[in-house]
């Protein structure tokens, strides 16, 4: 397969697979709204299926047959050695944005990691533990023993660490918890802050395949309808919202439910 050619320095990078295609028309519709500026070229990480959104410039390198096994870890690895932009805007399919995003703030975050190769990633978490901020503030520094220093939330990576950190045979999970036992001994420093240029469900719109209640509530208050007969719908309870992006999406549905 020819390799794919982007001219930018950052690729907005979001990793799926074709059992989740289902999720892209909402997922789009939403990005179209609250990120209009974009300047990132998109690649959309899956299989087999393609997909195409008015107005965007979708690629979908794809790398196996139908049928094919294609690993988590491998695909993504696959996929990320065909881009040449040295950093990559990573997201999970289910992160659907709920708010405009603060592109100058990105600008700013990759002009930083552009001028200091020793950034390995930029990170939007929260609930993590950091060093204190200092000159790229509001970023601190990952301690070397927290908990979840790789994770699947958006971040901005150094592309080839990204790749680096990735073993073939890992899932997701695996490489959260894996990724981050071998992230120890990198000399790259991964940075985290609790602000949230981009905005989600803090586990995504989805639990375990299932729709996340609180990302049905951003379709409502989008108009985008979705047939939860497929997927089904999560258990929920508003005590387990511990997250700052949760509550937020509560008080939007609360002023949605108000206005009608």
């Amino acid at each position: 397969m020819k390799k794919a050619v982007r001219g930018n320095r950052c690729t907005l990078y979001i990793s799926s697979c074709d059992k989740y295609s289902d999720l892209w028309e909402p997922f789009f519709t939403l990005f179209v709204k609250y990120w209009p500026d974009c300047p990132y070229p998109i690649v959309l990480a899956s299989e087999t299926k393609t997909f195409s959104y008015p107005g965007l410039d979708i690629q979908c390198p794809r790398f196996y047959n139908p049928g094919e096994p294609s690993p988590w870890g491998e695909r993504n690895i696959r996929t990320l050695e065909s881009i040449n932009s040295p950093f990559i805007f990573f997201m999970l399919d289910d992160f659907f944005i709920f708010e405009r995003v603060d592109q100058p703030f990105m600008d700013r975050s990759l002009d930083w990691m552009q001028n200091d190769p020793m950034i390995g990633e930029f990170q939007w978490r929260g609930n993590m533990s950091i060093d204190p901020p200092g000159k790229y503030a509001p970023y601190g520094v990952d301690t070397l023993n927290g908990a979840y220093r790789i994770s699947a939330f958006p971040a901005i990576w150094r592309r080839d660490l990204l790749i680096r950190s990735m073993l073939p045979e890992e899932g997701p999970w695996e490489w959260e918890r894996e990724g981050t036992i071998r992230s120890r001994s990198w000399p790259e420093q991964l940075y985290n802050t609790s602000y949230h240029p981009i905005k989600y469900p803090w586990g995504g719109v989805l639990w375990r395949g299932k729709w996340n209640p609180l990302g049905l509530d951003i379709m409502k208050i989008n108009d985008i309808s979705i047939n939860t007969r497929r997927r089904g719908i999560a258990k929920w309870k508003t005590g387990n919202v511990k997250k700052p992006l949760d509550n937020e999406i509560l008080q939007l549905t609360k002023q949605w439910k108000n206005r009608l």
